[in-house]
């Protein structure tokens, strides 16, 4: 018989893999172990032999062989005992074969059975996990230094026989498993404060443990060396978790380990100077950890240095360098880490007293040399801070003056070593101490001169200030520059995004098939698609994107990482609509108010070139608030903070253009003297096609309300603060509309502190209470005039004041004000650097001869004369110095410093003089040191390309075509080409991308100068925020296929690289499609760029353009004008003819016309289409024919019933051997989505397939709702049987949800509501990770680091959660309930915290929620007992309550987590009775939400899987047998045919149990008679024209503009209600004018709504606008009212449904509100 078992054997901290195996053989008695095993494991025998006999085993007689594998090491140790022991049983078959395989064994046996403690079990359990290994039996009383583990079961046993017992499933022992935050305050027993005086020692320790160096205290005895060592540690940076881990390691071999579970504070070590060498580094027969590498991750202190024998000292040198210490034996080579930090202290000299002067010292000379000559100076030069202290004078020892606290002292010293790890994290080192020589070189830089050495610290924020010059511009970023473009500049959810990036990279930083990384967020700032792309072509790098048709609407983002570097672009996806016209409004390059009025000529055409003659046309003006700034000045400020503007619109023309598509529009200039400085006037062009619908073109110039604009620079330092007692200058200009400057003699400047409570109080500061309230008096003011257009002011605060203070500038004469905010205080203790110096004294004017330059060229600076100076010149750009020279300054008249122009100076480089001034110097008042910074502009003609396109002017649609694309003098080129329809490019006034311009913009200053003429310590870091992304992959959403009714007509290709002088010649063909594209090129070649485009129409002779709204809806009837060109003078007569199949879509009247053609022009045809009672996806083709001409349109449309499902059942429990009839109609609806279902089931009805439709359709997608439409398909296949394809369509679901899911996680493992939300959300953290699990459960892929980052969230969380305190009893039951439930999931998960169950089940007076959960989770863990004293005697019946709370929750939902929890329990006959009350609850037709829906259909899966039984009955319809069911699955399904529309059923019942029968009947109304709801929230509806006054929209006149205002109100009088979605669909013949389109793109960045009028986005959290109606998610307060307005344009004629509108709480039934549906007419 054979047996074998995994233990493990220690190397040193680290362990290996031991194979222990056992042979039984029938022969003479003996037992031997093989395997070179030291003595404590031959003496195993007698143990195993004893503890085996003394646990009740019978011990075999027979011949044992135990063999310890691998056999070349040697084994060390008793911890072999029980894996023997276990070995011997399962060889005799004591113990079930194959029970072991899975487990590690560790531990020793005593003569009795029992499982002793032994050394060394956590790195021997760490190092089999790091190998796969996942269960380990451990001795009792190791437990807790394993149990912190995550990944891994440890198994604790006291006895051999509870071991044989757990192994053959007699006993149950739970992993022991506990969770200890690692942000607990580690506890000492000293403290810093306890030492008095020696402020000196005090801070030498702060800097020590701040960089961890090594330190030497000397002083005489009694000054507190010792006292102050021992308390270090009490300051040191809080231990990390890998730290602790590692040490508690090094403790476990050592036997040392005192505390439980890790250890949590630093060790702190202090041999006796009597220790020898291998106590100190560590070694013996058996190799054991020194004192040195039990210091590790602390504190190793030497007391009485010199005392210590030298050889002892020496063997310090190699663990303090290498930070580790190798010990050799013969047969293995152990390592013990070693990184300690070193402290001794000593005596001056053997008495103590030399140099006290308190006490004689009595030592000579040579005495002394001989006691310091005990250290060598190898050991000295290792310490690198060496601090004298004296004796402390007796009343400094009295003194109760209270000091600082290790606690205090340790928040600064976490802080300085975090800044250390930012600092060096690219290199590998963690602190100062650890920097070698060439780290220090990069950090600290050296000069020296005549043995004079200074050292320049270069540190964030302490560099020469430069606010006072021009050096704005673009930040290049790591060296990198990078430009991403798209195709278009707006996409329809669906498309396909083309997005190119072009990487320049001067200094070749980045290698080729460097991977770059796209990843795009969506308008939620959830993570949406992530690819990478490692095929560039010269630097360009091209991505398609696809996207999904239900993809949410806004602006989503776009950043391309490279090398570190991040770039970004918004990409705008809207549902959009191309134009079919080409529309031209000319604008001058400014509008200014002062005049008055500016005539503008538009003029209109088809796409295709036709003429648009008399089309009808509109054009309206809106004026925005922009970021006021001109070119030159960007350090100033010209925006008034003491305005508030809310944009304004005007209708500008509403007429008809003349026959040629002419016409002359007049814009009046409204006055604007309430703007704070320029602004925005984006004018929207609307023409309207003859049938109704509009093309639309917006532009936007900027609007000047002022002649001039004053400008203030505050010079105050981005982050920094103007110090008190210095005069602080504020630079002033004031310029022209164009940015020239001005000159001014009445400015006026006030200065106003402001009220800090004020400040705080207000969350949106509105400075105008300051400006315009003459009660409140400025601290300073004044007046001003400009000369040259500057001029500028001091101002001066002293100390103690200290504040925030408002700077109000006014130009008395235009009008225009502007200011800003400082804030002032004290300089800090350690001194502030001065190094911003805004006053000015140390600014170096010199000037230049020209403002550009060409390459070549040479440029000239003029220096002011000093007084014999020496002037550092250097150039500098974006990322690097390119030349820098010493320049003698003359001191008699200008210095002329000359330099050439290189090409890499392009776009600009940096002129950059410091001029340093003899010192004790007479000739001028200036300061020793000036700099001063003027930039040089470059063009560069080399880096232009001229890319050409040869091309048709006129295309053919479906036909090939030719694209030929060369450059204009043969230079080589990379590039791409696009083609688009003109129709796209307009809705956004597409320009062609332009690299030339984004690469050569002026770069800002990216240089950063130190020096040291004001040297101070100290300096804050800079903060970079990154961007987190989450994982997740483009797998797609199986769709049902919907109409796809605006493909997009675009090609995109490329990169392709073109030789020098060559030529390149495309192939391409577009699609069915008129009107006329454009073709871009866009280009770029080592640092030279260029673009080119081509416009080219897409006609045939004889061409059709129909008109049809974007959707059609059930019964309605609608006009079809279709407009004929003919555009060649041999097409005379046409005939048009329409055809329409699908969806139930007839043609009414004509279904062909003749038109006859005098002239090549456009005629309409109408055609009339009706819809009746079906829905889906409609085709319409569309031919037209005359003169052997022929064109074809074919048109996809969904044809959709906006009205409600209305849902009936018709339920009977029927006992067995019973009969039972049941009846159903379905009058009145429409036939398309009729249903009539039966459901016959063992367990209460649920009415699955109607459940899993509702969570289907439900379209909002927060994170809970995405969670509960997956969750209940885990469990389908419980209820009834799955045919392959549904199952497919399952997997397909739950995997998109967990794949969705996972972008919603934050770093720290909680998950959010919405996606871009900041914080967690409790329940939904623990409801998304119960989904996780149970999907691990069911077999789905899983990723681990998603569970155990959640895992590690929610255990935190359940251990710190505290009843909370004074806290109103709602709040009290939903906190208990949020606990219980996260308790529930970790045992779910397998990782039960049971420390907070036990304490929570002590809670006196929990609630029933919190009660049955907390149960459910000790029955996960199998505790039935607990779980039963829990809910013994509790209801089963929860009173409904609000549904305003944090848990989502609702009294059905509660019921079906008790119904789990019955189950869970295996209570069946109760289970069944709770069933049938979620059943009753479900079946209440009312509404419900996706929690309880989910968690209804999750227990009665759990019900379904553990009720046993058979479905057994016969069954007829409409008196026809059908055939008998016999089935295992709880669930049987039948769905039966809609016509006739009525019958009956029977069902007879078989089997043995009673069965649940359902006759369930769905029917979508026709005619949506339902009534208006207002259940305590009231919506009302109100149409307006563009002026705000009502109308009726009963007959509306197609092409009208007009508002649906939607107010909500709160009037339930009692709640705050949260989660309310509103749902506006509106009616096919209207469209919805997306106002988002029209925000200029600049101000729309900020957010979602930038400049939208009155939808403020702080009224929603998110609203998504889509083809045929609106979605908007809000809260709203009790008594709160808000008002969602859409604009809306009459389009299409016809007579439509109006559907009606409805706004519910997603998570509470009973509130909700709804209008009455109607009908409307367009009418021509």
């Amino acid at each position: 018989m054979y047996s074998s078992i995994r233990s493990a054997v220690l190397l040193g901290i680290v362990g290996a893999e031991l194979k222990v195996e056992c042979d039984l053989a029938q022969a003479k008695c003996n037992f031997t172990i093989v395997g070179l095993a030291d003595k404590a494991i031959n003496e195993s025998r007698e143990r195993c032999t004893a503890a085996i006999f003394n646990s009740g085993f019978r011990f075999p007689q027979k011949k044992i062989t135990i063999n310890l594998s691998p056999a070349n090491i040697k084994k060390e140790g008793s911890h072999t005992d029980l894996p023997i022991a276990i070995s011997i049983l399962e060889a005799d078959g004591v113990i079930e074969e194959r029970r072991t395989d899975d487990f590690v064994f560790l531990g020793e046996l005593g003569l009795d059975g029992k499982i002793v403690p032994i050394d060394g079990v956590l790195p021997m359990v760490l190092s089999m996990r790091d190998m796969g290994f996942k269960k380990f039996v451990v001795p009792y009383e190791n437990r807790m230094e394993c149990s912190i583990l995550e990944d891994v079961k440890v198994y604790p046993v006291k006895t051999l026989k509870d071991t044989v017992d757990f192994l053959n499933g007699n006993l149950e022992i739970a992993p022991s498993h506990i969770v200890e935050p690692m942000d607990l305050e580690p506890e000492y027993d000293v403290d810093f404060s306890e030492i008095k005086s020696q402020e000196n020692l005090k801070r030498a320790f702060e800097i020590a443990a701040a960089g961890n160096h090594n330190i030497l205290i000397i002083g005489p005895p009694g000054s507190g060396k010792t006292m102050a060592a021992r308390r270090l540690p009490t300051i040191l940076p809080d231990m990390t978790l890998e730290e602790s881990i590692e040490s508690t390691k090094i403790y476990s071999v050592s036997g040392l380990l005192k505390e439980t579970g890790l250890m949590r504070t630093r060790p702190f070590r202090s041999p006796h100077h009597t220790a020898s060498s291998v106590s100190i580094v560590g070694g013996g027969r058996i190799p054991k950890p020194g004192e040195v590498s039990l210091a590790h991750n602390g504190v190793l202190f030497l007391d009485e240095l010199p005392e210590f024998q030298r050889s002892t000292l020496e063997v310090l040198r190699q663990p303090m360098e290498d930070k580790v210490v190798s010990i050799s034996r013969i047969n293995a080579q152990i390592k013990y880490p070693a990184n300690f930090m070193f402290v001794a202290s000593m005596n001056p000299c053997p008495c103590g007293y030399y140099g006290d002067p308190n006490h004689n010292c009595t030592c000579t000379q040579s005495q002394i040399d001989k006691y310091l000559g005990k250290i060598s100076n190898p050991l000295l030069d290792r310490i690198d801070i060496h601090v004298e202290v004296n004796a402390v004078k007796y009343d400094e020892l009295k003194s109760d003056k209270p000091a600082e606290t290790s606690k205090e002292i340790r928040k600064r010293v976490n802080k300085a070593r975090n800044r250390q790890i930012e600092r060096y994290k690219d290199i590998g080192i963690t602190n100062n101490a650890e920097l070698n020589g060439k780290a220090i070189k990069k950090f600290i830089h050296l000069a020296e001169a005549d043995k004079q050495k200074a050292y320049v610290r270069v540190v964030d924020g302490e560099e020469q200030s430069v606010s006072r010059f021009d050096v704005g511009g673009k930040d290049i970023q790591k060296g990198l520059k990078g430009f991403i473009y798209g195709e278009r500049g707006v996409w329809r959810p669906g498309d396909t995004l083309h997005i190119s990036f072009m990487l320049e990279d001067r200094e070749k930083r980045i290698p080729d098939k460097h991977p770059v990384a796209l990843e795009i967020y969506n308008p939620r700032g959830q993570f949406y698609t992530k690819m990478i792309s490692t095929q560039g072509t010269n630097g360009f790098y091209t991505f398609a994107v696809p996207t999904q048709a239900d993809d949410p609407t806004g602006l989503w983002n776009a950043y391309v990482k490279v090398g570190g570097t991040a770039f970004h672009k918004g990409l705008r996806i809207e549902t959009i609509k191309p134009n079919r016209l080409k529309i031209t409004l000319a604008l001058p390059t400014i509008l200014q108010a002062s005049s008055k009025d500016v005539y503008a000529p538009l003029t209109s055409s088809w796409l295709t070139g036709a003429t648009a003659s008399r089309l009808k046309a509109k054009v309206e003006m809106s004026l925005s608030k922009v970021n006021t700034q001109f070119k030159n000045y960007g350090q100033y400020l010209f925006n008034n903070p003491a305005t508030d503007f809310t944009t304004v619109r005007a209708d500008v023309f509403n007429g008809v253009l003349d026959a040629e598509g002419r016409a002359g529009v007049n814009i009046q200039l409204p006055v604007a003297t309430g703007a704070p400085g320029m602004l925005n006037a984006t004018l929207t062009t609307r023409v309207f096609e003859p049938g109704g619908d509009a093309s639309i073109y917006s532009q936007t110039v900027p609007f000047s309300p002022f002649t001039s604009y004053v400008g203030i620079n505050l010079n105050q330092p981005k982050g920094k603060y103007i110090e008190t007692d210095k005069d602080h200058v504020f630079d002033i200009v004031t310029v022209n509309d164009q940015g020239q400057p001005v000159n001014r003699s009445n400015l006026e400047y006030k200065i106003y502190r402001i009220s800090w409570s004020w400040w705080w109080e207000n969350g949106e500061e509105s400075f105008g209470t300051y400006i315009n309230n003459s009660s409140i008096t400025p601290v300073a003011s004044g007046n001003l005039q400009t000369t040259g257009g500057k001029t500028s002011f001091k101002f001066r605060i002293n100390y103690p004041d200290w504040g925030r203070y408002l700077v109000y500038v006014k130009d008395r004469e235009s009008g225009h004000a502007t200011g800003g905010t400082v804030y002032i205080d004290w300089p800090d203790w350690r001194g502030r650097s001065n190094k911003t110096d805004p006053s000015g004294i140390k600014m170096l004017a010199f000037s230049l001869d020209k403002d550009s330059y060409e390459i070549g060229e040479t440029a000239t600076a003029i220096i002011p004369a000093a007084a014999g100076g020496r002037a550092l010149v250097s150039l500098e750009n974006g990322s690097t110095v390119l030349q820098q020279q010493w320049l003698e300054v003359s001191d008699q008249g200008d210095t002329k410093l000359t330099f050439k122009i290189t090409p890499e100076m392009a776009p600009n480089v940096y002129l950059h003089i410091s001029l340093l001034q003899p010192h004790a110097q007479t000739v001028n008042d200036l300061p020793i040191r000036m700099y001063g910074i003027a930039p040089v502009f470059v063009t560069n003609r080399q880096t232009i390309l001229q890319p050409q396109i040869k091309m048709p002017e006129v295309l053919r649609p479906e036909t090939d075509f030719n694209v030929t694309v060369s450059e204009k003098s043969g230079k080589p080129m990379t590039y791409t080409l696009a083609i688009v329809d003109d129709g796209l490019l307009d809705l956004t006034n597409f320009k062609t991308p332009d690299p030339w311009n984004e690469f050569y913009a002026r770069e800002a200053l990216g240089i950063r100068t130190w020096d040291m003429y004001d040297d101070v310590l100290g300096a804050s870091g800079g903060r970079y925020s990154s961007l987190f992304s989450t994982g997740g992959d483009a797998s797609l959403k199986p769709a049902d296929a919907k109409a796809n009714r605006f493909k997009p007509v675009v090609k995109f290709i490329g990169p392709f690289y073109l030789a020098k002088g060559k030529q390149q010649t495309h192939t391409l063909k577009l699609p069915m499609y008129v009107g006329s594209v454009r073709a871009m090129v866009v280009a770029g070649q080592d640092g030279a760029y260029g673009n080119a485009e081509k416009t080219a129409f897409v006609r045939t002779p004889l061409m059709l353009l129909s008109t049809l709204p974007r959707v059609l809806s059930t019964q309605e009837e609608i006009t079809v004008p279709v407009n004929v060109f003919a555009m060649e003078n041999q097409v005379k007569n046409v005939t048009v003819s329409l055809e329409a199949s699908g969806a139930g879509v007839q043609i009414t009247g004509n279904r062909q016309q003749s038109l006859t053609f005098d002239q090549p022009g456009d005629q309409l045809a109408y055609f009339t289409l009706k819809t009746g009672s079906k829905t889906g996806k409609a085709t319409i083709h569309l031919t037209a024919s005359g003169n052997g001409q022929q064109t074809k349109e074919t048109i996809e449309i969904e044809v959709r019933n906006p009205n409600p499902v209305v849902t009936l059942r018709n339920s009977q429990w029927i006992e067995a051997g019973q009969e039972a009839e049941l009846s159903y109609t379905l009058a009145g609806s429409s036939s398309a989505n009729n249903q009539v279902q039966l459901e016959v089931s063992r367990i209460p009805s649920v009415d699955i397939s109607r459940r899993f439709d509702f969570l289907y359709n439900y379209q909002h997608h927060c994170t809970e709702q995405l969670t509960s439409k997956a969750l209940p398909l885990l469990f389908v296949s419980q209820f009834k049987a799955v045919d392959e394809q549904e199952a497919e369509k399952i997997k397909t679901n739950v995997q998109e949800a967990i794949r969705q899911i996972y972008a919603r996680q934050l770093p720290n493992g909680g998950f959010v509501y919405w996606p871009g939300n900041a914080v967690a959300d409790e329940w939904i953290t623990s409801y998304t990770g119960m989904f996780l699990t149970l999907a691990q459960e069911k077999g789905y892929a899983v990723h681990p680091n998603v569970l155990n980052k959640w895992k590690r969230f929610q255990r935190a969380a359940a251990q710190n959660w505290r009843m909370p305190q004074e806290a109103s009893n709602w709040q009290i039951w939903q906190s208990e309930l949020q606990q219980a439930f996260r308790l529930y999931t970790l045992a779910l998960a397998g990782a039960p915290e049971y420390g907070a169950m036990n304490r929570m089940k002590e809670q006196p007076g929990l609630s029933i929620q919190a009660k049955w959960r907390l149960a459910a989770a000790y029955a996960l863990t199998g505790k039935m007992k607990p779980a039963g004293e829990l809910v013994y005697n509790a209801e089963t019946t929860v009173i409904p309550y609000s549904s305003m709370n944090l848990i989502y929750g609702s009294s059905d939902r509660d019921e079906a987590m008790i119904l789990e929890t019955l189950i869970l329990m295996k209570r069946d006959r109760d289970a069944l009775q709770q069933a049938k009350k979620v059943s009753q609850n479900l079946a209440q037709e009312n509404w419900f939400s996706t929690q309880s829906t989910a968690f209804a259909l999750m227990a009665m899966g759990r019900l379904a899987e553990q009720l046993s039984g058979t479905l057994d009955f016969t069954w007829s319809w409409n008196g026809k047998q059908q055939p008998a069911v016999k089935s295992a699955k709880a669930v049987y399904e039948k769905e039966i045919a809609t016509s006739p529309k009525s019958g009956t059923v029977s069902v007879k019942n078989q089997g043995k149990g009673a069965l649940s029968v359902d006759l369930i009947t769905r029917t979508q109304l026709l005619n949506d008679t339902l009534p208006a709801i207002a259940d305590n929230i009231r919506l009302d509806v109100k149409y307006t024209d563009m002026a705000g006054s009502p109308i009726s929209v009963e007959d509306i006149r197609q092409g009208t503009d007009f508002m649906s205002a939607v107010t909500l109100s709160n009037i339930s009088g009692t709640s705050d209600y949260s989660n309310l979605a509103l749902t506006h669909i509106i009616p096919s013949g209207w469209e919805i004018y997306n106002e988002r389109m029209i925000v200029p793109e600049a101000s729309s960045s900020n957010s979602n709504e930038a400049n939208t009028p009155e939808s403020s986005a702080d009224k929603y959290t998110y609203k998504d606008i889509r083809d045929d109606r609106v979605l908007t998610y809000f809260d709203l307060r009790r008594g709160e009212s808000k008002t969602f307005t859409v604009r809306l344009q009459a389009t299409y004629a016809g007579n439509f449904i109006l559907p009606a509108i409805q706004c519910e709480a997603m998570y509470d039934a009973a509130v909700q509100a709804r209008t009455k549906a109607g009908r409307t007419t367009v009418s021509r």
